[in-house]
């Protein structure tokens, strides 16, 4: 917390200096978004899911920091800059909030394992309520994530959006897209190279256009159990049952991928055996 207040002071110096020379009066949107950024990020919680409860991936991901990452411009975000703002003035909200709880939940974690055994009771019940709110926080996060993240895939428009979408969700559920047999990797790397006949290249295309669409299908229905799951809107043993049906379907896509990619790539050779 003391780190936090100085990096809070620091910035607020930064900020009289450039008023102080006329900077801001002339730059004030940029300059109030990088206060804001600034805010969010003191008051971010940890890159660590399971460091406080009701964390998840997406909840800790700061929407705006990841679009600047994958090189989106905020220039191009000017037609909806009202929402921007707006989304991030909700999530200052949100993540200050967060942070005052996770601290509280750290303090009486910290209370518990150094009372007596007839004080523990109460501090599991101030536990529990404190978990449920930062559970709540974090689902609020995930609300306002992905409905700017809308906005912004459709601002960019289809295929820059779509791109976007993908990797939003890739950075939201790593668990999702842990799969060390995805073929696009290999994909990507074949139809980079310069020397491939025109036919190769088009018939890589072809099958790059219809495996990416149908992966990415599935772990969209990976991520909607999930969140099913997560709202008590799914029995936990059925999602066990679905994600387990969805991943053997996502092998089998990516079976046949990879024996398609081999016959493009080396024909009349047999694929290796998976």
């Amino acid at each position: 917390r003391r780190f936090r207040e100085t990096a809070a002071g620091l910035d607020a110096a930064f900020l009289e200096r450039l008023a102080a020379a006329g900077v801001a009066e002339a730059a004030e949107p940029r300059v109030e978004a990088w206060r804001r950024a600034r805010e969010r990020a003191a008051n971010a919680i940890g890159t660590d899911p399971e460091l406080f409860p009701g964390g998840s991936d997406e909840a800790l991901l700061d929407l705006l920091s990841f679009v600047a990452a994958a090189d989106v411009d905020r220039a191009v975000l000017a037609p909806i800059e009202r929402e921007v703002v707006a989304y991030e003035e909700a999530m200052g909200t949100v993540v200050r909030a967060r942070r005052a709880l996770a601290e509280q939940y750290l303090e009486a974690s910290d209370r518990w394992v150094f009372a007596a055994e007839s004080a523990r009771p109460v501090i599991e019940e101030r536990l529990d309520d404190l978990e449920a709110r930062l559970g709540s926080a974090g689902a609020e996060i995930v609300v306002l994530n992905r409905a700017m993240l809308a906005q912004i895939v459709a601002t960019l428009g289809a295929n820059d959006g779509a791109e976007l979408a993908i990797r939003y969700a890739r950075a939201a559920h790593p668990d999702v897209y842990d799969d060390p047999g995805a073929v696009g990797p290999a994909l990507a790397r074949t139809l980079a190279r310069a020397e491939l006949a025109p036919a190769t290249r088009a018939a890589l295309t072809d099958l790059a256009a219809t495996y990416r669409p149908a992966y990415e299908a599935t772990c969209r229905a990976m991520i909607e159990s999930e969140d099913r799951v997560a709202q008590g809107a799914l029995d936990p043993i059925e999602h066990a049952d679905r994600m387990a049906r969805l991943r053997f379907e996502r092998d089998e896509l990516n079976a046949r991928a990879e024996r398609r990619l081999h016959a493009i790539i080396d024909p009349g050779v047999a694929p290796p055996h998976r």
